[in-house]
């Protein structure tokens, strides 16, 4: 799953939506969880929490006046 304002037809929208909001060790669920012995054991389908969690600040978002300046110059930052 992932927060309402992640487009899902946007590659890019979608991957910065997972890495902004997916914590590894808490956000992994799976269908099937077993122990053996004291070990667990996780199989089925696994999905992802990647949605806002509390306490989580709000995204970064620039000013379009910033983000034409720095479109202007991106060849000159990545040479």
């Amino acid at each position: 799953a992932v927060s309402e304002d992640v487009d899902l037809h946007s590659q890019e929208s979608y991957i910065w939506g997972v890495f902004t909001r997916f914590d590894p060790e808490r956000d992994v669920i799976f269908s099937e969880q077993s122990l053996i012995g004291i070990s667990p054991v996780y199989r089925g389908v696994m999905g992802i929490d990647a949605t806002w969690k509390p306490g989580y600040p709000g995204p970064l978002v620039m000013p379009e006046e910033i983000r034409e300046k720095v479109d202007k110059r991106w060849d000159e930052y990545w040479r």
